[in-house]
């Protein structure tokens, strides 16, 4: 009994002496690191990317899950091969995949900008979607994510091939960075077409109106113009009527100059004889 704690405690006082042996190994491993990387810099006038501590999560850009380590220009995995280095300035868009509620990872795809190839990275744990979105915007990178994986292969080739596609056009990569971009697209058309049909009926009622004034107005011409023709005829029958007088008085006239003789004196007509009786 005695020899078997004596064993179990030796293998406890192990198991921690390698375990400080592991962090002075990567202790010193990280010196050499930055003591070559200062002597690269010196001598070939490179500068040596130095990575965000916040920016570590493990994924799989090859067989193997790998550390993953970034910071503003690139993103990287040199631990085991095959080696997989992402340059920020190379990077068209990112879709980030397989993103489901109770889903343990996801995938990331790196679409470059000459719509040749894409760095996918997979098997992402889901706890570190909020980093990779924070470093992607940090970076300044557009993403948009989805439920399914895309075969990126055969997509890019349709979009070398069609040489009208725009890629910040309406049918580009706005429909899958804004998936309410086609139905604001239809609100809009909407809304221009309630305004266009507001604007006719308002020209249809100024027409109406313009045609009322119109006819009122026409009315009134009409009007106006009978009550002139009325007067003209009242004139026209007063005129009459004093002529009618005239030709009375120039008919009694002739008839009393008729029943004057010679010298204008008034002529006797001869007496009638009496008539008979029987």
């Amino acid at each position: 009994t005695s020899e078997a704690a004596t064993n179990l405690r030796r293998t406890h006082e192990e198991e921690i002496a390698a375990e400080e042996r592991d962090q002075q190994r990567v202790v010193e491993t990280n010196r050499q690191f930055l003591q070559f990387a200062a002597k690269v810099k010196e001598i070939a006038k490179i500068d040596v990317e130095t990575p965000f501590k916040e920016v570590d999560f493990e994924g799989s850009g090859g067989k193997r899950l790998t550390r993953f380590r970034g910071n503003e220009n690139a993103l990287w995995s040199v631990s085991e091969l095959p080696f997989t280095v992402i340059s920020v300035q190379d990077i068209e868009v990112v879709s980030l995949e397989r993103v489901l509620p109770g889903q343990a990872t996801f995938d990331a795809n790196f679409i470059h900008k000459d719509y040749k190839t894409n760095t996918m990275i997979s098997t992402i744990p889901m706890p570190k979607l909020e980093l990779l979105k924070d470093w992607m915007n940090n970076a300044g990178l557009i993403y948009f994510e989805g439920a399914n994986n895309v075969m990126w292969t055969k997509l890019l080739r349709v979009m070398r091939e069609d040489k009208e596609w725009e890629a910040w056009g309406p049918e580009g990569w706005i429909q899958y960075i804004d998936p309410n971009h086609d139905a604001e697209e239809g609100a809009e058309d909407d809304d221009s077409d309630a305004d266009d049909s507001d604007y006719d009926s308002e020209e249809d009622a100024e027409d109406s109106d313009d045609e009322e004034e119109e006819s009122d107005s026409e009315w009134a011409s009409e009007g106006s113009s009978s009550e002139v023709e009325n007067d003209s005829d009242s004139d026209y029958s007063i005129a009459g009527s004093d002529d009618d007088d005239d030709d009375e008085f120039s008919e009694s006239e002739d008839s009393r100059k008729r029943g004057r003789g010679k010298g204008g004196a008034a002529q006797r007509r001869p007496p009638q004889p009496a008539p008979r009786r029987r």
